[in-house]
């Protein structure tokens, strides 16, 4: 299912339904709290993909700390998470460090919470992970140091929108773990492996593995397509014909 409005009654619903939920996508539901998510982490012990958006315009927050502590206690077969907004406490990473030991992609964004202690802490504790993504947090060069330090099966690491980083500890970094990949976003241009390459803003679009149950749920995008189409629909009606 992709692009519904869903909020805590649904999730409790597919909680009920859909034990052997494998991938699951929140973008931008301001109607779901940490009591839908609980009650999706407590009956689908098989999530192995979870994407967070809980960034809202309005300056709300929906799911917070409560709800990622539960899944870091029920969802131990996690491999990729991504967390955009969301208030992310020490607690929870290490919860999360010490359950979901096969977790291997980890992206933490738009979050003021994460800074250089918590990197320090993914950094030690987070041994599996392969690939970090950290955009716009506050961190600093400490927090570059101690991934290089530690992580040792990282293969990846995207820094974006993070004004604390320079290029000395970036530099730093990639001579100690020539290994890794390390792409940092500085200004709205990319520093991959010393070239400037300018980027546009970017847009992945979510990968579903085979065999697997998935669910995409979105408050807002299915009503902001529906009215920019009937918006074009009622333009293209006034127009004259040529």
């Amino acid at each position: 299912m992709e692009n519904v409005q869903m909020g805590d009654a649904g999730l409790i619903a597919i909680s009920v339904s859909c034990p052997n939920l494998q991938v699951l996508q929140l973008n931008r539901t301001s109607d779901c709290t940490d009591d839908g998510l609980s009650a999706v982490a407590s009956s689908c012990k098989n999530l192995s993909k979870l994407h967070i958006d809980a960034w809202s315009r309005f300056g709300g927050r929906s799911i917070g700390d409560d709800g990622l502590l539960s899944v870091a206690n029920h969802c131990s077969k996690l491999q990729e998470l991504v967390l955009m907004g969301l208030p992310i406490s020490v607690s929870s990473l290490t919860v999360l460090a010490s359950n979901c030991r096969t977790l291997e992609r980890l992206a933490l964004c738009n979050s003021d919470s994460v800074g250089d202690y918590e990197m320090g802490l993914i950094a030690v504790k987070f041994s599996a992970l392969k690939k970090l993504c950290i955009k716009n947090c506050p961190i600093s060069e400490a927090a570059i140091e101690a991934i290089g330090d530690g992580c040792p099966n990282l293969i990846k690491l995207k820094v974006k929108r993070c004004r604390g980083i320079s290029q000395v500890s970036v530099q730093k970094l990639r001579k100690q773990r020539s290994q890794v990949v390390v792409s940092v976003d500085t200004a709205g241009s990319m520093i991959f492996h010393g070239q400037r390459v300018l980027l546009a803003d970017e847009q992945q679009r979510p990968i579903t593995p085979p065999n697997t149950t998935s669910v995409i749920c979105s408050s807002r995008s299915a009503l902001f397509l529906r009215s920019r189409f009937q918006s074009a629909v009622q333009l293209g009606r006034r127009r004259p014909n040529a």
